[in-house]
């Protein structure tokens, strides 16, 4: 529940995709967090956490596709923009 008593995100009923992100944009996400160290009680507890709790936390990211009743999958949505697939 968020501080005005309503809920935080979606249902899980309504995920549609679990998706594991690479190494590079969960430091991106610590980089961020740390650019708002001054809103401690905010992020502060994030911050102390090691790298590899932080990414536990933070790595997979969670996405509604409202056209797809189908169940979650844990996927990269699209796999020809997959990162590092464009690459060689």
């Amino acid at each position: 529940m968020g501080d005005d008593g309503r809920p935080i995100g979606s249902p899980q009923s309504q995920i549609r995709w679990a998706v594991d992100l690479p190494e590079r944009v969960i430091a991106t996400k610590h980089r961020a967090l740390e650019a708002h160290a001054s809103q401690a009680s905010d992020v502060g507890v994030f911050l102390s956490l090691s790298s590899e709790v932080f990414a536990i936390m933070f790595g997979t990211e969670y996405y509604r596709e409202p056209a797809d009743p189908g169940p979650m999958r844990h996927a990269w949505p699209v796999p020809s923009q997959r990162p590092g697939a464009l690459r060689g």
